[in-house]
């Protein structure tokens, strides 16, 4: 007897002659149909009356049309299993809850896959695995068949899956990891017959550093979003049969215009009405969920709502994609989640997915913390390794996964880290490949713009410009000094497993003149110009714009290495010519005439001696410091500086007590065998700290007490003055 599974249920399905089908595809499609109705599906050519629609066989413009409507997408596997083992499991109809039988990305982590388990499994291990590969939209066999993709063992014993090249055999850790992670992860270290994850995750006493991951994201954030659109080049032909209405909010509204229009799409004020065969899609552009027009498409489904990022990626990469698939295509929220003094870490990110991240954390209303110290409110960390995150457990500081923080945004909630999800790591791998997979839900922001909409106490209320030029200093705003063991942002994070992209011939730093009223014209052109980059570290910048020789964090850093230093005039004559400026012209050379009389130094001379000191390890080489709350700069600031310029910050002394341990101060200066102090130890004070002051002098005798002013004074005059009257004196 036939089950009629699909009974009572009208699907939505595209014309051939739409779909453009080769061959060996229009027998599957005609196959498709004959199930769908010999088990009592009724088509129907009216997409909004549809119960689903198989994305298979839909145009990209009817699959938008249906996800912002919420009907739901079938995937085509359950249409063939259902007709093959003829479930009688009543299929979910519109806004029903997620189910491993719909095409959910979110959930169906497992589509595709097709797993069979060795007889070396326990009938519990097995049971388990089944349970979960079913529910996260995967299929199981009993035995091995010809549509098996994974076999799942310990031992790796079974010889008919190791003829079979088109099988792949991992162990239970995969199926384990993937599950709490609810992501897709790569078989690498999983995979016999070598598989890494039990004997790669230990080395010599430390974590082993993984292989590079296979991908990254790219076009997943909104940093620096005008100047991208401003280089896009337009694709013909690409937006043909998209009518897009473009709110007053999106950035650089006539630049999108430009791009839609000469990509084929068209710009309205209004929308025409969707009718069959749904060959036109409309798509509604806004940079922020407050928009006059956001809630109305958002919940009648009349027009996709998409953010200019969604626009950017499309044009980028020229291809289409739901919204919903990456958070950030999709309007911010103008709420944040996070208090302002919230800050957040990340570790062992790279490139694209570390700046998806400080974007992600900003949006969620958090401060990115470029360095980690015991003030850090959380860290995020990729790989349970690296001294950041021995760091934070040592300090008992939060660490989880990114998937924390995408989850919290995408449900606009903040939840228990206390899950097994958001602190699950791979031994001996990273989760760098997943970074940017998690999807919205259409049904959660429906219920978060109603909630929005009825109340504003639940949420604080705040947009932020991701577009600002306000300069920051380098490291964190410093509350109370923190604990010895530091993980500065001048000590550049580069894991062994990423290789370095190639720099750009010019890295602008501009440090010292966030007041000029053009800066954001000369960004933007250095943005399109090819050997041009902006940078915000003074440790990879090739040339500095300053109004002087003055003494901020980033100028000072940046000495290490003596760059070119430009005046403002650079930017000037750039902004007005509209094209950049040659740094090598003499007008652009740095000149502080009063500085570097009080320097008693010009800066060429000064460079000069920077270029040496560099090539012998810093001007701070062979220093081992102590630094005290108060000094001059700040604590983050002094500490990072030493750093860059190759000195040592040794321990931080936490409390004013006169008793220091011998391990807190060292009880000796190194000297050599001719009588030279090979090793000198310097405290960084101020005269009121008169306790540490005769701690130090008792337990270091030909130590040197000094301010942070007088250390400041001599990075910038690139010369150590040890003379007896900088020295400080016990009050």
């Amino acid at each position: 007897m036939t089950v009629n599974v699909f009974h009572g249920l009208k699907y939505f399905i595209a014309s051939k002659r739409n779909l453009s089908l080769p061959r060996e595809e229009q027998a599957l499609y005609e196959q498709f149909v004959k199930i769908l109705d010999s088990r009592g599906a009724i088509q129907t050519d009216k997409l909004e009356d549809a119960d689903f629609l198989c994305p298979a066989f839909a145009t990209i413009r009817q699959q938008l049309i249906a996800e912002a409507r919420d009907i739901p997408l079938l995937r085509l596997r359950t249409v063939v299993d259902y007709n093959e083992v003829q479930y009688n499991i009543p299929l979910p109809k519109k806004n029903s809850e997620a189910s491993p039988w719909l095409f959910n990305p979110k959930e169906c982590i497992f589509d595709g896959v097709y797993v069979a388990c060795g007889n070396d499994l326990s009938t519990g291990d097995k049971e388990v695995i089944i349970a979960l590969v079913l529910a996260l939209g995967g299929n199981w066999d009993a035995e091995i068949t010809d549509r098996t993709t994974h076999f799942v063992t310990v031992l790796d014993n079974n010889e008919k899956a190791k003829k079979r090249s088109d099988i792949i055999r991992v162990l239970p850790h995969w199926i384990d990891t993937c599950a709490q992670l609810k992501r897709p992860l790569d078989e690498g270290i999983y995979r016999f017959p070598n598989p890494t994850v039990q004997t790669d995750c230990m080395y010599d006493g430390r974590i082993k550093k993984s292989a590079p991951p296979k991908q990254q994201i790219r076009f997943t954030h909104g940093m620096n979003l005008a100047e991208n659109l401003m280089s896009l080049a337009p694709v013909s032909g690409l937006l043909d049969g998209f009518e897009f209405r473009i709110d007053d909010d999106a950035p650089n509204s006539q630049i999108i215009r430009r791009l839609i229009e000469s990509s084929g799409g068209k710009v309205v004020n209004k929308f025409t009405l969707l009718k069959a065969p749904y060959n036109t899609v409309n798509i509604y552009i806004c940079q922020y969920r407050d928009a006059p027009f956001y809630s109305e498409y958002l919940s009648s489904g009349d027009a996709v709502v998409v953010s200019p990022l969604w626009l950017y990626y499309i044009l980028h990469t020229e291809s289409c994609i739901s919204p919903l698939q990456n958070i950030f295509h999709h309007p911010l929220p103008v709420q944040t989640l996070y208090k302002d003094n919230y800050s957040i870490a990340i570790t062992n990110y790279v490139g694209e997915s570390r700046q998806y991240l400080q974007f992600l954390i900003e949006s969620l209303g958090a401060r990115y913390a470029p360095a980690l110290n015991a003030e850090t409110d959380c860290l995020v960390a990729c790989q349970a390794a690296g001294p950041k995150y021995e760091a934070a457990i040592e300090w008992d500081l939060l660490a989880v996964n990114h998937i924390y923080l995408e989850y919290c945004y995408a449900e606009y909630n903040l939840f228990t880290p206390a899950r097994i999800r958001y602190l699950t790591y791979q031994q001996g791998g990273s989760l760098l490949p997943t970074v940017g997979q998690q999807a919205l839900n259409l049904a959660t922001l429906r219920r978060l713009d109603a909630e929005t909409n009825h109340s504003d106490t639940r949420l604080r209320f705040k947009r932020t410009n991701n577009e600002s030029t306000t300069e920051t200093s380098f490291g964190p705003t410093q509350k109370r000094p923190r604990p010895a063991t530091v993980i500065s942002s001048l000590a550049a994070e580069k894991p062994a497993t990423q290789s370095p992209p190639a720099m750009p011939q010019y890295r602008l730093l501009i440090t010292g003149v966030s007041e000029f009223k053009r800066l954001r014209q000369v960004q933007a052109l250095i943005s399109a110009a090819p050997n041009w980059e902006m940078t915000e570290d003074p440790l990879t910048a090739t040339h500095v714009v300053a109004r002087g020789i003055y003494r901020t964090a980033k100028l000072l850093a940046s000495l290490a290495h003596a760059p070119t230093y430009l005046n403002v005039s650079f930017l000037t004559v750039s902004a007005e010519s509209g094209t950049l400026a040659d740094p090598a012209d003499p007008r652009f050379a740095l000149h502080d005439e009063e500085t570097e009389r009080a320097l008693g130094r010009r800066l060429p001379e000064i460079l000069a001696r920077a270029r040496v000191f560099h090539a012998q390890g810093g001007l701070l080489q062979g220093y081992t410091f102590h630094l005290t709350a108060g000094i001059k700069g700040g604590f983050e600031v002094i500490d990072g500086l030493i750093r860059v310029h190759g000195g040592n910050p040794s321990v931080y002394l936490a409390k004013a007590t006169s008793r220091i341990a011998e391990d807190c101060i060292p009880s000796r200066v190194v000297v050599g065998t001719s009588g030279e102090i090979t090793e000198k130890v310097i405290m960084v004070t101020i005269p009121e700290q008169t306790a540490f002051l005769r701690a130090f002098r008792k337990h270091v005798p030909n130590g040197l007490c000094f301010s942070g002013e007088w250390l400041l004074t001599c990075i910038l005059k690139m010369e150590l003055d040890f003379d007896e009257s900088h020295t400080l004196k016990i009050a």
